[in-house]
């Protein structure tokens, strides 16, 4: 299957805990786009996502794109990408996933028309502008964040223009930060704004594959909330400074005025 995101929504979680997702792609054989909802549970006793709060206390809607930048299904990637997913629903987020271990870009040539119509290029550039917030969860190889994390920032830039991110590595020994470090540079170069916490997974947090470190969970979670308040926020902020025209008044945000021949 290629071009998958997963789409979360939040049922009545603070009475039965449960969550469900909708996988939306295209099949390469029918070319057409189709999708079937799987079930599961979030438990509240856990560091993953810890209770959601009563409705009249959460963050409001807010549209979060979590991207899994592993190679590989299989990769421990996943386990970070779900705790990332349930505790932005837990915090009132609308979510999808964009999953680059299924999702076949090309490596991106620039000035390419023809990579402009491949349909999962012009997926990811639409989920992208669609969301508000970012989780981008990464492994870390040789210091540095994944290929396929990099390639899919090298089909974006105003799509992340003034939006919010959190960042989360998934290590094999190390610390995390130069990984980190480049998913943010990556991030601020295409005029976004993130987070100055984040999170890394280290094989002691790691057991058959699952996150059981309860302070990393912590420091999931608190990026998920985060991304979730803040990201409207920022984003309403640079809209707003758009108004003001091209001039320096308007800051980084004047740089963009007419993105989208929206003004």
């Amino acid at each position: 299957m290629a071009g998958v995101y997963q789409r979360w929504s939040a049922r009545d979680l603070a009475k039965t805990g449960e969550w469900s997702v909708r996988v939306v792609g295209r099949s390469r054989t029918q070319g057409r786009t189709h999708g079937h909802e799987l079930p599961g549970t979030a438990s509240y006793g856990d560091c993953a996502a810890g209770p959601p709060p009563p409705p009249s206390q959460r963050i409001s809607m807010t549209n979060v794109l979590v991207v899994s930048g592993a190679s590989r299904p299989e990769s421990n990637v996943r386990s970070a990408v779900a705790l990332a997913e349930r505790a932005a629903i837990a915090a009132g987020a609308t979510v999808r996933t964009r999953d680059l271990a299924l999702t076949r870009l090309p490596i991106m040539e620039a000035g390419s028309g023809d990579q402009d119509l491949v349909p999962d290029v012009v997926a990811v550039r639409a989920d992208a502008r669609w969301a508000e917030g970012f989780i981008l969860v990464t492994p870390e190889y040789h210091g540095n964040m994944s290929g396929a994390l990099k390639n899919w920032f090298d089909f974006l830039y105003l799509e992340l223009a003034g939006k919010f991110a959190g960042v989360v590595a998934v290590t094999g020994g190390g610390g995390g930060d130069m990984s980190i470090i480049a998913v943010k540079n990556c991030f601020s170069w295409c005029h976004g704004f993130t987070l100055p916490f984040h999170a890394a997974v280290r094989p002691a947090d790691l057991q058959g594959g699952e996150i059981v470190g309860e302070k990393v969970c912590d420091r999931i979670a608190r990026i998920a909330h985060d991304v979730v308040r803040y990201a409207p926020v920022i984003l309403e902020t640079f809209a707003a400074a758009r108004t003001l025209g091209p001039g320096p008044a308007a800051g980084v945000a004047g740089m963009h005025v007419g993105d989208w021949d929206d003004g």
